[in-house]
């Protein structure tokens, strides 16, 4: 993992706005200037909204919309909604507010347990959480057993980076319980909390781990985007944390546009495979107006290494995750993957 702490950053001044703009001007519709400003895709026909919280790991959907893959496989979105955090993405897809949403594994399985009729049929990205720790705590916080009786930050309880902590929690024999956890929602905000105290920890993801380490105001405890972090945390070298849903009435309904999301998604792999981390950013600012250049791309740097080669979903991978959060108590049991994946739609390989 590239050490973004020696970056240079040249605008430095204007960072910790910078993410707050991102997901203000994204908030509600797509940032200025991007495609559904100008009226992308087929103009004939009702579009999609695809929401998500504001994450560089989603670098693969940002380009399929900004190369217009999406439009070239005869999807028609309307919208990139960011949300504050994974749990409202999944409330936004379960109530129909949002056609697809980026949603994390264990929201879907937890759905599942609940009647909610919602599956997976891609994966977008493997784990991609990091612990990040208040610089003035650097000393006192060196792994996830000295969280007892501090304040994490995470997204929201029941989001995606909640159950990372969980994992984190169980491993060191804790649980939510010892720890105050506190609510913070987007990057921005969660961020900031760190930056002013207002909790010890938190769950972060980029471009926020980088910007920490990159500003010197949060050291990283752990981070599942380096490969013997994520082995310790797992287990294992794969994992599943974020996949993009659907309502099971709307992939029925809407088969095709489902199977033209895959496809676009595939498509933003290759293209990023066969990218620099520059060429990548460069693509997708449209989605990051206000961010920091240097602070994007040390971000892609820092993601591109586990960006899978397609959003087909492995036995392996999911089972390894799966187990994880069963460990912890994040969810009751382990489905079979083709309750969890729709696997007439998605690519489920052994």
């Amino acid at each position: 993992m590239a050490d973004v702490s020696r970056a240079p950053l040249k605008r430095f001044g204007l960072l910790a706005a910078a993410i707050g703009t991102v997901l203000s001007l994204t908030a509600c519709a797509s940032a200025p200037g991007s495609k559904s400003d100008e009226g992308g895709g087929d103009s004939s026909g009702p579009g999609v909204t695809i929401a998500g919280v504001f994450c560089v790991c989603f670098a693969n959907v940002y380009l399929a919309y900004e190369q217009g893959f999406f439009e070239d496989e005869g999807v028609k979105v309307d919208e990139l909604v960011t949300t504050k955090a994974g749990a409202d993405t999944f409330q936004a897809l379960a109530t129909g507010d949002a056609d697809f949403g980026l949603s994390g594994l264990d929201a879907i399985m937890r759905g599942r347990e609940k009647g909610v009729e919602v599956q997976s049929v891609a994966t977008v990205s493997p784990e991609f959480y990091a612990l990040s720790v208040r610089e003035q705590l650097a000393d006192e916080i060196k792994e996830p057993g000295d969280l007892e009786g501090r304040k994490v930050g995470v997204s929201k309880v029941g989001s995606a980076s909640w159950a990372f902590l969980g994992l984190l929690l169980e491993e060191a024999g804790l649980t939510h319980d010892d720890v105050k956890v506190v609510q913070l929602g987007g990057i921005d905000t969660m961020m900031a909390g760190l930056k002013k105290g207002t909790v010890d920890a938190a769950i972060t993801w980029e471009p926020g781990t980088a910007q920490g380490e990159m500003q010197s105001f949060s050291n990283i405890v752990i981070n599942s985007l380096d490969p013997a972090d994520h082995e310790q945390i797992y287990g294992s070298d794969v994992s599943v944390s974020i996949t993009l849903a659907v309502q099971e009435a709307f992939a029925k309904e809407n088969a095709e546009t489902v199977e033209g999301a895959i496809a676009a998604l595939n498509k933003a792999n290759e293209w990023i495979a066969a990218h620099t981390p520059e060429e990548v950013a460069e693509a997708i600012e449209p989605q990051t107006e206000g961010l920091d250049h240097e602070l994007l791309v040390a971000s892609i740097e820092n993601t591109m290494a586990t960006m899978p080669e397609t959003v087909a979903v492995t036995e392996t991978a999911y089972q390894d995750s799966a187990q994880r959060l069963e460990d912890a108590g994040i969810v009751k049991s382990i489905p079979p993957l083709d309750e969890i994946f729709d696997c007439d739609l998605a690519e489920c390989s052994g």
